[in-house]
C-alpha cells in the first residue's frame, strides 16, 4: 500500500513538471502571445543555472538560436509594455547563460540600442556572464 501511494505520488509530480520544463515548449510559448510569457523566459534562465539537471541546454547552438531570433525582433518591435520589457529583460538573463556565443551580437545590440537603462544593464551582464 505504501510502495503504491508512493509510486502515485511520483506519478503524479512527473506529470505536473513534465511540460512545464520542456525547452522547447517554452520556446514556443515565448512567441505565443500569452500574457505571461516572461515567465517562460524565467523558467528557461532557471534551468540554464542547473547545468547538473539539464546539461544539454546550455551547449544548444538551436535553443540559442531561437532565443537570439525572439530578442532581436523584441529590440526592433521596441515595445513599451510590462510583458515586452520583462521579456526582454529575462532573454537577455538567458543568453548570459549558454556556453555557446550564439547571443553575443544581440547581446550587444540591445547593450547599445535598447530605450531602457535596466534592460541595456542587463545585457551588459549577460555579456559578462557568457564571457566567464
Amino acid at each position: 500500500i505504501v510502495l503504491t501511494v508512493a509510486l502515485l505520488g511520483l506519478l503524479i509530480t512527473a506529470l505536473a513538471t513534465s511540460g512545464a520544463q520542456d525547452p522547447d515548449k517554452i520556446v514556443q510559448a515565448l512567441r505565443g502571445s500569452n500574457q505571461a510569457r516572461w515567465q517562460q523566459a524565467k523558467e528557461l534562465a532557471d534551468m540554464l543555472r542547473l547545468p547538473l539537471r539539464y546539461p544539454e541546454l546550455r551547449q544548444s547552438i538551436d535553443l540559442a538560436g531561437h532565443l537570439v531570433e525572439l530578442l532581436d525582433e523584441e529590440v526592433d518591435a521596441g515595445l513599451a509594455d510590462d510583458n515586452s520589457i520583462k521579456l526582454r529583460f529575462f532573454l537577455c538573463r538567458v543568453l548570459g547563460e549558454f556556453d555557446v556565443d550564439v547571443g553575443l551580437g544581440v547581446l550587444l545590440k540591445t547593450a547599445a540600442e535598447d530605450s531602457e537603462l535596466d534592460r541595456r544593464r542587463q545585457a551588459i551582464n549577460a555579456l559578462a556572464v557568457l564571457a566567464d
